[in-house]
């Protein structure tokens, strides 16, 4: 997609307020409430603020990072209490600012809806969600906008529709009416209609052009124009299903059947359903007033909404927000008592810049002899920026884009040519303003991982990226960190040793030994001995105050200060696994074995493999050298890495360059 700024736009009252209800009552009792036109538009259930959209901007915030603003239409002054303003990516738009000075005060959702592509600053392509629909499952932009730049609208049919128009039209509720009128007046202008569809109650896509295009038609614009004006909805009165089906008339959007998820007694015929119809059904909302009732429904729709209507009881209203505690219990950014920012670490070297190869030359042949550095810490490899760094930020933006700050490690005043210094999310941070003086210059990365927690105004959770490391698909901090707040950290197991670790240690890389030698220290801390497993090669969390207090343990404390003035990487050294399993020993990090996706030669067993692990696989990242042998499996895993390899040949370093432009071939905001 050209344009890939997707915002979202909510229309919320708070129908609590005294002098909105005030004002309300005054203008229903102004105009004739007793005709058909003006019937229970004093339903509160048409206003009721139950507290959803806390809950629908949780939702957001855990499964659509990508989304660029959230602008919330609201009048009377009204302020959700627990809203942060000061957030950058929300925006209070007042009715005044995109209706007639003559329409306001307004009562009229539907008014209201009509003049959404008057909000300043509206991206070309904008989904408008109600407060009482949620993200379920995380979806990327492609779910609602196809190749093309088309909006995908999903809809179901009319079950009571009669082939007497007329007689179909006076028989139905006001809302259903209102979708005649639509699709009639839809007929009228291209002469095909759209009678027997309506639009599934979820989130649904526009485009901004298309919408402003079809507003002023001829045949449409003085409909628009006079029923922008009425205080209250009526039935004589078109929807916002006018612009969806424009739209489909004009190829700007395409339309796909819903098809939601079916559960209750008939078991055996909601399996065979839900099985012939399974993509159709895993990409459909499902539409409820009960949630506690529709649980399994709910598990596995990407999309759901909890309807409020004049039937809802207190007593589900309750459960449902309780439900929503429990699906959405974390804050997110947009509230002000949010305290789970995430921050990322990422490590660079410009291996091409001059001053910084001299200096690496010179400390290398001073150093060579004197410290057991292990075979590779200076090999161009462990340095060479292949460009993948550009492509890194373009997957955190892309994927994780609730990311709080980025910080960039670097020293020589070396950054990116390309990257924007003056984005107020990225920090460059010189090797001097974390690391003593004495351990300067230095060209070891472990070194420099010590001394994370000495950046100034880094978050207490935090996750490190290297340059080579990539989203794959849109993932949420609870990727990272689980409910209890503690590090989820994904391990492999290290291959059959011996029991004893000196006997062990001289057979080992030295990598693998620094690894060894971070369970020993542990073992000499707590006593368990921890030699299971290695770290998984992806994108790693922490929290800040368990590696500080790790490293003021004083067994720990001692063997830091001895490494960190090493200028390259030596066998001897411990590595930041230390902190994982400090973590892990001190209740702050929970350790899930990883199932990296196999795709082998040997597809049978591939594929029983990634079937009997098949949760944990869709969850683990792939680390390869070439591209090529895994492209399969790079695209179905969450995270991956394009490790650097002695044996990479430039066939193989051009052919991992081309895959990560196709694969993330939009700019974001983190470059000039």
């Amino acid at each position: 997609m050209q344009d890939d700024k997707i915002d979202i736009v909510y229309l919320w009252v708070d129908g609590s307020d005294k002098k909105w209800r005030e004002t309300r009552n005054f203008w229903y009792d102004k105009i004739n409430h007793q005709t058909v036109e003006y019937a229970n538009n004093l339903n509160d259930s048409l206003y009721r603020d139950n507290g959803e959209l806390k809950y629908s901007l949780r939702s957001v915030f855990e499964c659509a990072p990508w989304v660029n603003h959230i602008y919330i239409v609201t009048g009377f002054n009204q302020v959700p209490k627990w809203l942060d303003t000061n957030n950058p990516k929300i925006s209070i738009v007042p009715h005044e600012a995109i209706m007639p000075k003559e329409a306001i005060p307004t009562f009229n959702s539907n008014a209201i809806a009509m003049c959404i592509p008057n909000i300043p600053n509206l991206s070309e392509k904008f989904i408008i969600m109600n407060d009482d629909t949620f993200f379920n499952k995380p979806v990327s932009p492609s779910f609602f906008f196809d190749k093309r730049g088309r909006a995908i609208v999903l809809y179901n049919k009319h079950k009571d529709m009669q082939r007497d128009i007329e007689k179909w039209k006076s028989s139905v509720d006001r809302y259903t009416h209102t979708l005649i009128l639509s699709a009639l007046k839809i007929k009228d202008i291209f002469g095909k209609t759209y009678l027997k569809f309506r639009p599934s109650h979820g989130i649904d896509p526009y485009i901004k052009s298309s919408m402003i295009e079809c507003k002023n038609h001829p045949l449409i614009k003085p409909d628009l124009d006079q029923q922008v004006f009425n205080k209250f909805r009526v039935r004589n009165a078109l929807q916002m299903w006018l612009f969806e089906l424009y739209a489909k008339m004009t190829n700007k959007a395409v339309f796909k059947k819903a098809r939601g998820y079916k559960s209750g007694r008939h078991w055996l015929s909601n399996f065979i359903y839900n099985t012939i119809f399974m993509k159709s059904v895993h990409k459909s909302p499902v539409f409820c007033f009960d949630a506690k009732n529709q649980k399994q429904s709910i598990k596995h729709a990407p999309i759901f909404c909890i309807n409020d209507s004049k039937y809802t009881t207190d007593e589900t209203i309750k459960n449902n927000i309780d439900f929503l505690q429990k699906r959405f219990p974390q804050p997110s950014p947009f509230e002000k008592d949010y305290d789970g920012k995430i921050d990322i670490v990422y490590l660079w070297v410009d291996d091409r810049d001059e001053k910084w190869i001299h200096e690496k030359n010179k400390w290398l042949e001073k150093v060579t002899g004197q410290k057991s550095i292990y075979k590779s810490a200076s090999d161009d490899e462990r340095f060479r920026d292949n460009g993948e760094f550009l492509h890194s930020l373009r997957s955190v933006a892309e994927c994780a884009n609730w990311v709080n700050h980025i910080y960039i490690i670097t020293g020589f005043n070396q950054k990116p040519k390309w990257l924007n210094t003056k984005n107020p999310r990225i920090t460059i941070v010189p090797h001097e303003t974390i690391m003593p003086k004495s351990a300067l210059p230095t060209f070891n990365a472990t070194a420099i991982e010590m001394c994370i927690p000495n950046i100034p105004g880094l978050s207490e959770k935090f996750i490190i990226m290297n340059d080579d490391t990539f989203f794959n698909k849109p993932v949420s901090p609870s990727f990272f960190f689980d409910k209890r707040g503690r590090a989820k950290v994904f391990f492999n197991s290290h291959r059959k040793h011996p029991n004893d670790v000196n006997q062990w240690l001289p057979q080992l890389d030295g990598y693998t030994k620094t690894l060894v030698n971070s369970a020993k220290i542990i073992e000499d801390v707590f006593g368990p001995k921890l030699y299971f497993g290695r770290p998984s090669h992806g994108i790693d969390p922490y929290l800040k105050s368990s590696w500080i207090e790790c490293l003021n343990n004083p067994i720990i404390k001692k063997q830091v200060n001895k490494q960190i003035k090493n200028k390259f990487r030596t066998a001897d050294e411990i590595q930041r696994w230390t902190f994982n399993l400090y973590a892990l020993m001190t209740g702050r990090a929970k350790f899930t074995h990883a199932r990296a996706r196999k795709y082998g030669k040997n597809k049978i067993t591939d594929f029983i493999y990634n079937t009997l692990h098949f949760n944990l696989v869709k969850k683990s990242n792939i680390v390869c050298t070439n591209v090529m042998r895994a492209k399969s499996a790079i695209l179905k895993s969450p995270i991956f890495c394009l490790n650097d390899s002695w044996d990479n040949t430039p066939e193989i370093l051009q052919a991992n360059a081309q895959f990560l432009e196709n694969r993330f071939p939009n700019k974001c905001e983190f470059e000039k």
